[in-house]
Parts: structure tokens; C-alpha cells; sequence
């Protein structure tokens, strides 16, 4: 029974996890479509700011999937180390799930398209395990696939089974050894898992500052080489333009306007604000 379950746990895992994957990607996806992205912007939420209030909010709320798996993989895999298996669940959490829908979400606009398309990305990383054997594949080519976060966790998976095969599981001592032909380890799966998280997290910051929905100015694609992004504080603005109204009482109305203030003037200087000069508006007669 044990060693046959390793064959079919990988499959029956990601069938598992494709909800919390839709969920994400659906959700970000909705917050577009509403246009509440840029309604909270226009209150001063930075872009930083939503996308880390999605990253922790799902973070938290999957922790109570990782104490679960590794509860229940711990009693499973008995020979295996209880830390080692958390922080695999925690690396995978966090880069198959929620990095993941991150990332298909910053590039869509359409909840049900980006839903759909995410799942199918999604699944194509376990087909990806079953193309290159992690026993005897080119570790060239598996750590290439493993770049797909599901297939780095797959192979995790398929690893510690092995281990357990063995009669030693995966521990502190055994996570860097190996018999196979590839060199494929477990240190090479959590080492795969975490390089992706970090990866696909900087492409979806990336994607979400340059590509705009209906409503959003994108920013330019060389932004990251920008000092005015790093440090918006010490660039200086141009100078304003000064309409001198002296002698328009009479003819002009609008010289009569309220002073600005200190901190609107602050913002003009920094370059914070929008300034519309000429507006006019024009009544049908």
C-alpha cells in the first residue's frame, strides 16, 4: 500500500489544491472588474499595499492547510522529519497557490477566463513529472521543469516516498542524499520551490505595475531603472506654471479662488498631485 500511494499522491494532491488556486485567482481577477483596485488608489493605496494584503491574507488563512498536511503527512511518512515536511507544505502553499494565482492574475482582467486558463496552467505541472522521470530524467532538464511550482512540489513528493521505500524518510540526514541516476534529492525540491516563490513573486510585482486595466496608467517597463519609482521624495518636479491673474478681478471670476494650501503646495512639488488648468465647461443654448 505504501508504496504505491507515492505514485498517486502527487495527482491526488494537486486535485486538491486547485481550489485554493481558483480561489485566488478569482478573487484578484473580481477586484479588477469592480475597478475597486483603482477606487482604493485614488484613496491613496499604493499598489504595494493590495498586493501584500493578498499575499498575508491568504497566507494566513492556508497556514491551517499546512498544519493539516504536515499532520497528516507526518503520520503517513513516519520515518520522515515533522520540520522538514512543514516548511515543504510551507514552500508550497506559498509558491504553488498563492504566488501561483498571483501571478496568472496580474496579466487577466476576466474572472472566469483568468479561472479557467490558471487551472490549466496549473495541471500542466503534474503532467510535467510524468514526461521526465525524476529518477533517471537529465537533472538538467528537471530542474528546468521544476521551475513550474507544482512540478518542483511533485517531485518533492515523489522523493520522499522513495525515502520511505527505504526505510529511512526524509531527515536533516538524508534530504541531500540520493541513489538515482539524476542526483535528484529532496534538498533540490525545497531548494526549487523556494526559488520559485521568489521568481514568479518579482514577475508578478512586475506584471501588475505594466500592464494597465481599463482604467489604471501603467507604468513604463523600465520603471525598476528609474530613481523617480525607488525614491518618488528627492526628485523634483518642474516648476509649475504661474498664471498671473493681477488685474482679472473684473473680467474674470475665477481670480477670486480660495489659497492653496501648505500641503497641497508640498504635493505640487514633489510631483504628487494633478494639476488641470483651462477647464472649461460649455452649455448648450
Amino acid at each position: 500500500m505504501m508504496s504505491l500511494f507515492p505514485g498517486f499522491a502527487p495527482l491526488l494532491i494537486t486535485l486538491g489544491l486547485m481550489y485554493p488556486v481558483a480561489a485566488i485567482i478569482r478573487a484578484i481577477t473580481i477586484e479588477k472588474e469592480g475597478h475597486q483596485k483603482e477606487l482604493m488608489k485614488m484613496m491613496s493605496v499604493t499598489e504595494s499595499d493590495i498586493g501584500w494584503s493578498w499575499f498575508i491574507s491568504y497566507l494566513v488563512f492556508d497556514m491551517i492547510v499546512v498544519i493539516t498536511a504536515t499532520a497528516c503527512t507526518s503520520s503517513l511518512y513516519s520515518n520522515s522529519s515533522v520540520g522538514l515536511l512543514f516548511f515543504f507544505w510551507l514552500l508550497t502553499i506559498i509558491a504553488a497557490v498563492i504566488i501561483f494565482g498571483m501571478l496568472i492574475s496580474s496579466f487577466m482582467t476576466k474572472s472566469t477566463r483568468a479561472t479557467m486558463i490558471g487551472l490549466l496552467l496549473f495541471l500542466v505541472g503534474f503532467f510535467l513529472t510524468i514526461a521526465v522521470d525524476f529518477e533517471t530524467g537529465p537533472s538538467a532538464i528537471i530542474g528546468w521543469l521544476s521551475l513550474h511550482p507544482l512540478t518542483a512540489f511533485s517531485y518533492g513528493i515523489y522523493e520522499i516516498g522513495r525515502l520511505e521505500d527505504a526505510g529511512v524518510g526524509v531527515t536533516w540526514d538524508t534530504w541531500d542524499s540520493t541513489d538515482s541516476p539524476s542526483g535528484f534529492t529532496f534538498r533540490n525540491s525545497i531548494t526549487s520551490l523556494l526559488f520559485d516563490s521568489i521568481l514568479w513573486g518579482i514577475v508578478a510585482w512586475y506584471l501588475n505595475r505594466v500592464i494597465s486595466s481599463s482604467f489604471s496608467q501603467p507604468l513604463k517597463w523600465y520603471f525598476p531603472f528609474t530613481a523617480s519609482y525607488w525614491c518618488p521624495g528627492r526628485v523634483q518636479a518642474p516648476p509649475p506654471q504661474v498664471v498671473d491673474m493681477e488685474g482679472e478681478e473684473e473680467s474674470n471670476p475665477l481670480a477670486f479662488l480660495e489659497p492653496v494650501s501648505d500641503a497641497l503646495k508640498e504635493q505640487v512639488a514633489e510631483g504628487r498631485c494633478i494639476q488641470i488648468r483651462g477647464l472649461t465647461k460649455k452649455y448648450g443654448e
